[in-house]
């Protein structure tokens, strides 16, 4: 039974950490036919899609990019064209996110529509920023406000609430100082957050008769909120003990294989981009033609010609036991994992992915053994070249650019650092993204530092061994 998703999602994309998303939204995401997004939606979430139509249609003070009026009918439109729309909001979409409106709109139309919470930058940019909005001591209320209300008329009044969270007041700091001073004395702790849960936050603090000058020496910049209230006086800023807190990566692995060294950059507390610059399609019939006992040895030179092989007997309906007999090779500790993954060890370990690498391995076998080498339709089939009536290469599986949405490389800011695992991805990068030369750049080993000084890149730092723990290591070392 196919069960058809709801026409419209309004959903809450979160506070700027992609990480910050509930699992229902990441889920729906995915479902998407056509994802409508606000600016400060991070590049990752979108991405998570695929195969979606993206659209950006978000509001900045000053330029809106699409008017309420089009995206309402936009949202109707497509829904009644049988697709899976997703609204994708900054935040929460019902904290001061226009989503009544949107709400309105489907209901009176007879759209179907859901829901889905998402976590508000008024609750984590103060969390991030060490700023507990109720305390015990000094903070039992706690009130929403928007410094500005529609057609950018100031607040004409303040709650009474022990804290409050000031949501794009940054524009109106004058009038919040001028208002609020009264109320509550020029000694009240205010806080302007900018940019909460991201790598690029900055916090400043001062009191209401000093927060104007502050504010004109170190000058934050949108998006930013504002906390007024006793309870910043208990700040602890728990995020600088994370060694990576304050750094951005670009990651160019392709999408399945990003997690492991995302995660680990996460836990370090840096923020990443994670930009897929290839897609990987196996070919199901890549062994249809292939005797094995016609090799007696396996070379196993990636993960993805790894996992390539092993669909291909899936496929064929082939018996893993007719490759009993041979002996197998792998190059680089992370090929050796994907391979234990399918329940097996390597007989032979070449720690460098190179032709270095691949002719060691050749040097401990007879020269009268035949080798099967599974790669992809980009290998440059260098021992084919070199050792024709030994080695054959098999494509397994192909790599294909995916379509990067520009909202992606508008993220890339120059004090960003990119993490490059593979020549091919070198070229791939140039193609999208010329700039990166200009980058500090992590690379994975020799072949890739080649091909990325080929660019002319300069600022590079190779790591000792071809493994993410060891690109990690080089990271720290550099810090």
């Amino acid at each position: 039974m196919t069960i058809a998703p709801t026409a419209v999602y309004l959903v809450g994309a979160g506070p700027g950490d992609p990480e910050l998303i509930t699992q229902k939204a990441h889920r729906i995401i995915q479902l998407a036919d056509v994802i409508l997004y606000d600016y400060l939606v991070h590049p990752n979430l979108i991405m998570a899609n695929d195969h979606a139509e993206k659209i950006c249609v978000g509001k900045k003070k000053g330029r809106h990019s699409v008017t309420q009026t089009a995206i309402n009918q936009r949202l109707v439109a497509d829904a009644r064209a049988g697709k899976c729309v997703v609204r994708l909001k900054g935040g929460d979409p019902m904290i001061f996110g226009r989503c009544a409106e949107e709400i309105d709109w489907l209901t009176a139309h007879q759209v179907p529509f859901e829901i889905i919470p998402g976590i508000s930058s008024a609750i984590a940019a103060p969390t991030y920023a060490g700023i507990p909005v109720t305390h015990r001591d000094t903070a039992h209320s706690l009130a929403f406000v928007t410094a500005t209300r529609a057609h950018d008329t100031p607040a004409p009044e303040w709650p009474s609430a022990d804290t409050l969270v000031i949501m794009m007041g940054l524009y109106q700091l004058d009038y919040i100082v001028d208002t609020l001073t009264p109320l509550r004395g020029k000694d009240t702790p205010i806080a302007i957050i900018e940019s909460g849960t991201t790598a690029n936050q900055r916090v400043v603090t001062g009191t209401l008769q000093t927060i104007q000058a502050i504010q004109g020496t170190h000058k934050v910049q949108p998006p930013a909120l504002v906390v007024v209230g006793d309870t910043i006086r208990h700040r602890m800023d728990w995020r600088h003990r994370l060694p990576l807190h304050n750094r951005r990566f670009v990651v160019t692995r392709a999408a399945h294989q990003q997690s492991k060294l995302a995660n680990a950059l996460h836990t370090l507390g840096a923020e990443t981009l994670q930009l897929p610059l290839n897609t990987i399609t196996t070919h199901p019939d890549a062994l249809t033609s292939i005797t094995p006992s016609a090799f007696s040895h396996l070379l196993f030179t990636s993960q993805n010609g790894v996992c390539g092989f092993f669909e291909s007997i899936r496929h064929t309906h082939g018996d893993i036991r007719q490759w009993a007999h041979t002996r197998i090779g792998v190059v680089g500790t992370q090929t050796q994992n994907a391979l234990q993954d399918y329940g097996i060890t390597p007989d032979h370990i070449a720690t460098h992915p190179s032709a270095e690498g691949f002719t060691a391995f050749l040097d401990t076998i007879s020269p009268h053994d035949r080798v099967l080498v599974p790669s992809s339709s980009e290998s440059d089939r260098v021992l084919e070249t070199t050792h024709s009536d030994r080695v054959t290469y098999v494509t397994v599986y192909t790599n294909t650019v995916p379509s990067i949405p520009p909202m992606a490389l508008e993220w890339i800011h120059p004090a960003d650092t990119f993490i490059v695992m593979n020549a091919a991805s070198v070229h791939r990068l140039h193609a999208v993204y010329p700039a990166f030369s200009a980058h500090t750049i992590m690379s994975i080993g020799p072949q890739t530092t080649r091909a990325l000084c080929g660019y002319g890149a300069q600022d590079i730092h190779e790591s000792t061994y071809p493994s993410i723990e060891s690109i990690i290591e080089k990271i720290l070392e550099n810090l």
